[in-house]
């Protein structure tokens, strides 16, 4: 404890211009730089040295902030003099690298940082997490898969290279890859044993996930394939082998599109938030289509060929899943002066077999019996996407909706549970909201 000056001391390497990195600075909770910006000041590659007086520390610690505005904060070096607990005082710390001219490193060789072993247990969270999602029927065994595939031991099939959506080209054939993937099958095994609607469409979902993953892998390996058999047509001179590796490359080219199809189909069966809708954005615009990642190798071997690609090269854009209804935002609170805003996604195998699409909501009332639904019409904004929205609601008012809608004779409904189980909304003001519902 004591009064001590502080001298910080910034070198700006990095950026050459004005405005890259902006930040403050908080000594003991006080602003002491605000808007800093180390190239103004000094340009780049140059010392700027800011002395600090006065500091008083009081508990034996000081503590030193640093608040963002542009980029990231930084800083070169700390000097550190004064009196503490009566004695003479002096640290110098140098932030950038090893000890230097009086200045020590900012963590000694001899205080290395901890070498714990970071894959903690997960066992007890997947146990729980499983009872919660799926039921306590399948909880245990349920749970025994999610720990097998826990981090980094899940498979790997895309990466973010050379940007989101990357698929990753395995080289090796699918039947010496499926084996990884063991572990789909015994998940679909235990759905006989799943109770109730809610705990069957949760299940599903991460069946979907599952297989969809397996069916990313499935394309890499044949793209792995496809490149390997154009590699050998590119350097072979005969032609009657340049025929046959051809006529090869087309069956792979072929399958291959068949087999993207059919891994997005899995995807949109999977999604059920915006996060994963823009996986499915990912994997058309990136993958797909900007890196071309089926049509790569067409131009060459359509002139090996002589003719054009079939029709059956292009992935069917048809989903060919079971038909859903997906809330990508599903909220359980809203203001009081708020309406209730739902976008609504209806997927089927042919979108305009839907009919009679409706959001169905009643009031809640504690003790009583509950009355009848009440019924708003679905109102269409785009292809198979529509809209509902609740009118304002009193504060502290509790109501619950389902969405159901006809699709080729079948009832769907939203959430699975519906209408024994629906979606439960709450009223409250949040935060300094002070507005009322309005009529």
């Amino acid at each position: 404890n004591g009064h001590y000056r502080v001298k910080l001391q910034f070198v700006e390497a990095a950026y050459g211009e004005v405005g890259k990195r902006v930040f403050g600075v908080k000594i003991q909770g006080k602003t002491v730089l605000e808007n800093l910006d180390i190239f103004a000041r000094a340009g780049q590659n140059t010392a700027l040295d800011i002395p600090i007086s006065d500091v008083r520390v009081t508990d034996g610690l000081m503590k030193i902030e640093f608040v963002p505005v542009v980029g990231a904060p930084l800083i070169s070096a700390i000097v550190i003099e004064g009196t503490g607990d009566s004695a003479p005082f002096v640290r110098k710390i140098n932030s950038a690298g090893g000890p230097y001219a009086g200045y020590e490193p900012e963590r000694p060789k001899e205080a290395p940082l901890a070498q714990q072993n970071r894959a903690l247990p997960s066992a007890d969270f997947y146990l729980d997490f499983a009872r919660a999602n799926f039921g306590r029927e399948v909880a245990g065994e349920a749970s025994a898969i999610l720990t097998k595939i826990d981090g980094m031991a899940m498979p790997l099939t895309s990466e973010w290279n050379p940007g989101p959506g990357g698929v990753i080209i395995q080289n090796v054939p699918w039947d010496q890859l499926k084996h990884r993937f063991a572990w789909v099958e015994e998940w679909a095994a235990l759905r006989p044993q799943v109770r109730g609607e809610g705990n069957r469409a949760r299940f599903d979902a991460w069946h979907d996930t599952f297989r969809a993953a397996a069916a990313m892998a499935q394309v890499g390996s044949c793209r792995g394939q496809l490149d390997a058999a154009m590699a050998a047509l590119k350097t072979s001179q005969d032609a009657a082998k340049r025929e046959e590796l051809a006529a090869q490359a087309l069956a792979l080219r072929l399958e291959l599109a068949q087999k993207w199809a059919a891994m997005m189909s899995l995807y949109v069966a999977a999604a059920q938030t915006p996060g994963e809708m823009g996986t499915i954005a990912n994997l058309e615009q990136h993958s797909r289509r900007f890196l071309k990642f089926i049509s790569t190798h067409d131009a060459a071997l359509t002139a090996a060929l002589g003719r054009s690609l079939p029709a059956e090269a292009q992935p069917s854009p048809r989903y060919a899943g079971e038909p859903r209804i997906l809330v990508p935002t599903a909220r359980s609170l809203v203001a009081p002066h708020e309406s209730l805003a739902l976008k609504v996604i209806l997927i089927g195998p042919e979108t305009g077999k839907w009919r009679d699409a409706a959001l169905l909501w009643r009031p809640l009332q504690a003790g009583k019996k509950q009355g009848r639904f009440r019924r708003v019409p679905l109102a269409p904004i785009a292809r198979g996407v529509y809209r509902a929205a609740l009118p304002p609601q009193k504060e502290g008012t509790t109501f619950e909706y389902f969405i159901q809608a006809d699709f080729a004779g079948r009832t769907m409904v939203y959430p699975a549970s519906a209408p024994t189980l629906n979606r439960t909304v709450v009223v409250w003001r949040t935060g300094t909201d002070t507005r009322e519902a309005q009529p």
